[in-house]
């Protein structure tokens, strides 16, 4: 399993895309609840956690995918399928 930060830089674009709207509702949070030291860590923290949870998800779901073609590929690949019969 690749480390957390090497994870996120694989699906960049995705992962700065989410921290965008969770750095919105870290503000909200902390505006609305508490600004304490305390908060900010783990607000920080459950933001981080987040954003490696959904590039896991993304990498997990990309490598399914991947399975899955290449097992379509290997079935050979019949015309007939297609549609249609001769």
């Amino acid at each position: 399993m690749p480390r957390p930060a090497i994870l996120c830089g694989q699906h960049s674009l995705e992962i700065f895309c989410l921290g965008v709207f969770l750095a919105f509702a870290g503000h909200f949070v902390l505006a609305e609840v508490s600004g304490s030291a305390f908060m900010h860590a783990l607000v920080s923290l459950t933001g981080i956690l987040f954003m490696w949870g959904v590039a896991w998800v993304i990498s997990w779901y990309k490598h399914s995918a991947d399975k899955g073609a290449s097992k379509a590929k290997s079935t050979g690949g019949n015309a007939d399928l297609a549609g249609g019969s001769i």
